[in-house]
């Protein structure tokens, strides 16, 4: 896997395929060198250059838009697209790009009812409709949720080695910091505290892929989305799952 050199910013979550309303008219993206060094890139807020890069798997449930200079993507309940096998319906992925070794951080906001799966997702390695990796943090753990997931060709199967009993969401109007680091084989999940890992899991059968984010059923919101890692061209193929 390749090793970690760049940052690439995605604009508070700018990872949609429908129009974000209120976004200013914005070119191809920027990018330039932060204050630790490395080179970033960031998405652009224009709604019509982000629709040639990025896909949902439901145009009807995710929206984004632009509030106080910050873009937010806002997925508004459970998506009616069916995958070929048991997993997340919900996805919003960054479809002309994908990473190897990266860390991912993102504020994220479940607005919805409390239970034992309330969740968001998380994606990466993302090769095609039934290749991919996602976290999902939830408020209980078991076999079925807040642990780290792959799904090959087959049912999605938990794979973390360690696990927290689960996260607390609060008040559906709370932002909290999500971080996830893969490097090589290693998986690593942080949830607020960033020196305690929320879950790790040590996983090869995948390595570079697309990365997103987005719920198994849920609704939630996602901002200031920025991950670190060297960006390379998206997998060939299909991205989605179509009929049958």
């Amino acid at each position: 896997m390749r090793s970690v050199r760049r940052v690439l910013v995605l604009s508070s979550v700018a990872l949609g395929l429908g129009a974000c309303a209120g976004a200013p008219a914005g070119g191809s993206g920027a990018s330039g060198t932060g204050e630790a060094g490395p080179a970033y890139h960031s998405l652009p807020t224009d709604p019509k250059v982000l629709r040639a890069q990025l896909a949902f798997s439901d145009v009807e449930v995710f929206d984004c838009e632009v509030v106080d200079g910050v873009a937010e993507i806002t997925l508004s309940g459970p998506a009616s697209y069916e995958p070929a096998v048991r997993s997340p319906r919900a996805l919003a992925l960054w479809a002309s790009a994908a990473f190897g070794d990266f860390v991912l951080d993102v504020e994220a906001q479940q607005d919805g009812r409390e239970y034992a799966h309330r969740d968001l997702c998380f994606f990466f390695g993302h090769q095609g409709p039934e290749s991919f990796y996602y976290v999902h943090l939830a408020s209980a753990a078991d076999p079925n949720a807040h642990n780290v997931f792959v799904v090959d060709e087959a049912p999605r199967r938990n794979i973390a080695t360690t696990v927290t009993e689960g996260v607390d969401w609060g008040a559906p109007d709370s932002w909290h910091h999500v971080r996830i680091a893969r490097e090589g084989s290693r998986i690593r999940v942080w949830f607020d505290d960033m020196d305690t890992p929320v879950m790790e899991a040590d996983d090869a059968t995948f390595g570079v892929g697309r990365i997103g984010v987005g719920s198994f059923d849920d609704s939630g919101r996602f901002r200031n989305l920025r991950v670190t890692g060297e960006k390379v061209g998206p997998p060939a193929g299909a991205i989605f799952h179509v009929g049958g």
